[in-house]
């Protein structure tokens, strides 16, 4: 089992050129702690609908390798979607209308 950490922000930063910085605001809008292990475990938290305020995720595996998957409905599994080795934090651009993060042990 895997101690995951996960956090959604917003990205509201922005260069001259009004490109958003790849960057999360400093403060989160959801964050969640799952513990992952043999079988997928989805978030309890999901990407408001909003399209105009773009969020990011970030996702730390705290002490064991894990896989992940986003969706509406995701199901973790080994060979599909991201791996994250223990130690390890992602970002990943969140997309509105309910998309999820789910986890499972490697």
């Amino acid at each position: 089992m895997s101690t995951v950490h996960v956090v959604l922000a917003r990205v509201s930063a922005s260069f001259a050129n009004l490109e958003p910085i790849p960057l999360p605001d400093a403060e989160e809008d959801f964050a969640q702690t799952i513990t992952s292990g043999a079988t997928s475990a989805a978030s309890t938290i999901a990407t408001p609908t909003d399209p105009t305020i773009r969020r990011v995720w970030d996702v730390t595996a705290v002490d064991a390798d894990i896989w992940i998957k986003f969706g509406t409905t995701p199901i973790a599994a080994a060979g599909s979607g991201y791996l994250i080795k223990a130690g390890q934090f992602r970002s990943f651009p969140a997309r509105s209308g309910g998309q999820k993060i789910a986890v499972k042990d490697a």
